[in-house]
């Protein structure tokens, strides 16, 4: 019997070994998938022998399998070498950013202050809210409160979550107060204040954040009897008194502060109580939001060639408002019959493009210089494929994502976000490629098409032959409500890819006679149905009047013809200028221009236009 268990231990040795010395066969997915899934699971010695037959068969992801083998290792002295010889060897790679955070957490269960750069070099390569929220949970485990406080308090913006974090880590109530309210956490700053006696500045802006203003004011003033210097409590205190309907008062309180706000907001109190000192103010002002409403007034009192040049003034400048500004200009330009004026205009939109003002005052549809780009990024798709080929999609992934985000070449973000986008990433390849359209002057047609995409195509063919839509209209407005995320939320609680607010959703079903779970709502196909719905519904109001539909649909219909009847527009061009929210504003132009490429687009596939090389 023993000499049987010898013999039957011989032969598993040798066919262990046997196995060993194979090489790796890359034709077939199967073995070097189990060989690298064994070695995760061996003993160290069978690992690292594992780790270095797959190096020989997949020699363009070496450091993968050192990698590997030196996590393995840990935390051997040799292992950390290897791990810093990883990160010198690529380190601007996925599997650098792996062994940054391999090393800092090592240096971090040691006590070691070295964890802190390495949790740095990673976060550079890779800013995610769950490695940030590690590193500051770090920070706080070693007792750095303060400098966790601060790392919860950048990671607010992208993981709401995170000011459960900042209230537990923060050492002055006031200060954390102060920090939720700028983020317009007003009810959490709120109750940070509850064991807080006595009035302070910071409870009255919680309360004029949440519309109390009768408390608000109460508060600034007590708060104000005690700290009269404070110009902050004192600005508050002028808008909520200006919220109250008390102008005058609110006025007085502004002209006690020296500030770019404070003269703004006194100069839109004077265009009521004194338009000449108001507009006087504005010209004055270094904020170009105040030449916008310097224009605004003069336009009101029919001073057309007065406020050409504010209009100009803010075209030049670097600020949303400037695309805006060098159409108005254009458009009265032509009015008044300044040349001068118009020619600067021409060329201001000229030097703006791609942007659908430049378009209108061309009149002229979409047409930018196509152009070839060389061919790049052969080596690290061979890592991709070899990476596949193990089962490391992860890693593949994020080798085309670092590569493209590291990346100088043009070419290399195109190879990259081609390669993503036939793996399904689209959104990641559509964000790719619209970084690198900025940087061109002529960009390839892929470029194009990869950053203006058509997802879920069968859905939205479907949806607009229902409801008798161009298909390319609601890729336009779905690239700008959601850059196609089927699961996005904005601050205003608008859902998916079509952004609808839950009340619009409800009248939407109403009218449509349909019942749906509200969960439905991230449902591509009902989201992309209830959009197009709406999309129709605005355009039989407005007539088929696109530019009206697409306002109707971020601003409201009502807004829209408030916005119509306004005496200053005096042809379709001034609706633009006129149009009275901000955010409505920004975003027609963004959708019509968007609806303009997906047009061209379309266009160049039927007449395959030929592409320049560069």
């Amino acid at each position: 019997m023993g000499c049987l268990r010898r013999i039957i231990i011989s032969a598993i040795t040798f066919l262990g070994l046997a196995i060993l010395t194979l090489p790796v066969q890359r034709a077939s997915v199967g073995p070097p998938q189990l060989l690298y899934e064994e070695a995760q699971e061996a003993d160290l010695a069978t690992a690292q022998a594992l780790y270095c037959r797959l190096r020989e068969g997949f020699p363009e992801i070496s450091e993968y399998f050192l990698l590997a083998s030196a996590r393995a290792a840990m935390p051997d002295v040799e292992a950390v070498q290897e791990l810093k010889s990883i990160i010198d060897y690529r380190p601007h790679s996925p599997v650098a950013f792996e062994a940054h955070l391999i090393l800092a957490r090592y240096y971090a269960s040691l006590g070691d202050k070295e964890a802190e750069g390495e949790y740095r070099k990673a976060l550079e390569l890779e800013n995610s809210p769950a490695l940030c929220l590690e590193f500051a949970r770090y920070l706080e485990k070693e007792g750095r409160t303060g400098e966790a406080y601060q790392e919860y308090k950048v990671l607010l913006s992208s993981y709401p979550a995170a000011f459960v974090d900042m209230r537990r880590s923060a050492t002055d109530p006031l200060v954390l107060a102060a920090d939720l309210n700028a983020a317009l956490y007003f009810s959490d700053a709120l109750e940070s204040l509850r064991l807080v006696e006595g009035p302070n500045s910071q409870r009255a802006r919680a309360l004029e954040g949440l519309g109390r203003y009768e408390e608000a004011r109460s508060e600034y003033e007590a708060w104000l009897e005690r700290n009269p210097e404070d110009g902050e409590a004192r600005l508050g205190l002028a808008r909520t008194l200006a919220r109250l309907g008390y102008v005058e008062e609110a006025l007085e309180e502004y002209q006690k502060v020296e500030s770019a706000e404070s003269l703004l907001a006194q100069a839109e109190i004077l265009e009521a109580l004194d338009p000449e000192k108001s507009l006087e103010m504005y010209q004055s002002l270094s904020y170009p939001y105040g030449w916008w409403r310097g224009a605004t007034l003069l336009e009101g009192e029919g001073w057309t060639e007065e406020a050409l040049p504010l209009y100009s003034r803010l075209a030049r400048s670097d600020t949303l408002l400037a695309d805006d500004a060098a159409y108005r200009t254009y458009i009265l330009a032509q009015r008044v019959g300044d040349p001068e004026a118009l020619e600067e205009a021409s060329a201001l939109l000229k030097e703006l493009e791609p942007n659908y003002f430049a378009l209108l005052a061309q009149n002229r549809g979409f047409s930018p210089v196509v152009a070839s780009l060389p061919p790049d990024g052969e080596a690290i798709l061979e890592k991709v494929k070899a990476l596949e080929l193990l089962g490391l999609d992860r890693f593949a992934h994020r080798e085309l994502l670092f590569a493209a985000r590291f990346s100088q070449s043009p070419a290399m973000e195109l190879a990259m976000a081609e390669a993503l986008a036939e793996r399904g990433f689209l959104r990641d390849a559509q964000s790719i490629a619209s970084k690198a359209l900025n940087t061109l002057d002529a960009a390839p047609l892929p470029l194009w098409r990869l950053a203006y995409p058509k997802p879920f195509l069968q859905e939205v063919e479907e949806t607009a032959r229902e409801f008798d839509l161009d298909p390319l209209l609601l890729y336009a407005i779905m690239r700008e409500e959601s850059r196609y995320d089927p699961e996005a939320i904005s601050r205003a609680y608008a859902q998916g890819l079509m952004q609808i607010i839950p009340s619009t959703r409800d009248w939407i079903v109403q009218q449509m006679q349909v019942e749906i779970d509200p969960t439905e709502i991230f449902d591509p196909g009902m989201n992309i149905r209830l959009g197009a719905w709406y999309l129709r519904h605005l355009l039989d109001y407005f007539q088929g009047d696109i530019e009206y539909a697409v306002a109707g649909y971020n601003g409201g219909p009502g807004n829209v013809n408030k916005w119509k009847e306004n005496p200053l527009i005096q042809e379709k061009a001034d609706f633009f200028r006129w149009i009275g929210l901000y955010e409505t504003r920004e975003y027609v132009p963004k959708v019509l221009l968007s609806y303009e490429v997906y047009r061209w687009l379309e266009q160049a596939e039927r007449l395959s236009l030929p592409e320049r090389s560069q």
